[in-house]
């Protein structure tokens, strides 16, 4: 409607134009980098020289998507651009599933979904900006939501529950503030810091400990020495805070899990020099492995005092194969496979109640 001369009268300037058809059943590949769109309904309007689709619903693999709004603001223009918005439900095995076929496996912190054998109702906004001439690299723009989701990794050797929260990422960032989880009847914070391309990806997780909970993980990922740690876990009193990183980099081959804490609200009833009250500070972190070797090895680290590695077995006849303890702030360089070793160099030591302490049979807590 309007004068031939104006024609395709772009925001309806000199005249209007309207062609609009309904789309059934249909198939779009709307980027190679992405899935199919499949099963799509819904209606295509070219408004002078804006093309649009309103999907009512479709499906990426297996998950379903409603409310999806393509467009294309001016076709004619010389490098046009579609304009992709939309809600993607899905279950977390079709959630891996679809980020393993899609530019998002290039972030690693939402590749390991795969990993951690996610299960229960997951959302994702997505909004991608494709540029069509010449093709660039897609912007990316969305929002994972979990929505009370289990986890049960083998490979992580790690259960959560009620997996809820957002991870927001972009092609070059991803960051998680605010998801919380059940670990070991306990609610635990997950968070992912804002990462760039060139910075190595890790997740931190983070909650409430005591003497209960140390027992707890001892006992789930290094079942094979609480025995022999157990009677020491009585020297420990009070609650405090513990921060766990998991490196996503490539480079970490030796899949280890590294808590920290700082161990305030710990009362430690050692002898000196591993003796505190709850309100001071000691810096203490674990190296935890997590791979299925033979013989695996915990490190221990107090801050400035020890630094102690435990080597033990992990085949069914498994036990504690050494012990060894740097004392003080050089490094470590431990050369035992089995039996005690200790060395270096400390200012203050209660040496005859150590040796109460080693012998479980006659311990008691300072």
């Amino acid at each position: 409607n309007g004068p031939l001369a104006k024609f395709p009268y772009p925001k309806d300037q000199g005249g209007q134009l309207r062609l609009t058809t309904s789309i059934h059943d249909a198939k779009i590949n709307y980027q190679e980098e992405w899935p199919l769109m499949e099963n799509l309904n819904g209606i295509l309007t070219l408004a002078g020289t804006e093309l649009q689709m309103q999907v009512n619903n479709t499906k990426i693999l297996s998950a379903s998507i409603q409310d999806i709004n393509a467009k294309i603001p001016n076709v004619l223009e010389e490098d046009p651009v579609l304009f992709v918005n939309g809600n993607i439900s899905s279950k977390g095995e079709t959630l891996a599933e679809f980020i393993d076929q899609s530019p998002l496996k290039e972030r690693k912190s939402l590749q390991i979904i795969k990993q951690i054998n996610l299960k229960g109702p997951t959302n994702i906004k997505l909004g991608l900006h494709i540029p069509l001439y010449p093709e660039d690299l897609t912007a990316i723009d969305g929002v994972l939501s979990f929505l009370g989701n289990t986890i049960d990794s083998e490979e992580l050797n790690m259960q959560m529950n009620n997996f809820k929260g957002d991870i927001f990422f972009t092609r070059e960032t991803v960051t998680a503030n605010n998801i919380t989880a059940n670990y070991f009847d306990r609610t635990v914070n997950l968070t992912i810091p804002k990462i760039q391309d060139d910075e190595s990806e890790y997740i931190l997780i983070s909650g409430d400990m005591d003497k209960s909970f140390v027992k707890q993980q001892i006992t789930h990922y290094v079942p094979n020495i609480i025995d022999e740690i157990n009677p020491y876990l009585e020297y420990l009193s009070g609650q405090g805070i513990w921060q766990a990183r998991y490196s996503l980099d490539a480079n970490n081959t030796d899949d280890t899990l590294f808590i920290t804490s700082d161990l305030q609200g710990i009362a430690l009833r050692f002898p000196k020099p591993i003796n505190k009250d709850a309100l001071e500070r000691l810096p203490l972190t674990l190296e935890i492995p997590l791979s299925d070797s033979e013989n695996n090895s915990l490190i221990i680290k107090l801050e400035k005092l020890l630094t102690a590695k435990l080597n033990y077995t992990t085949d069914n006849d498994s036990e504690l194969k050494s012990l060894a303890v740097q004392f003080g702030s050089d490094p470590y360089n431990f050369k035992t496979s089995t039996g005690i070793e200790f060395r270096g160099s400390i200012n203050e030591l209660e040496l005859s109640s150590w040796l109460d302490v080693l012998n479980e049979d006659s311990a008691e807590p300072m």
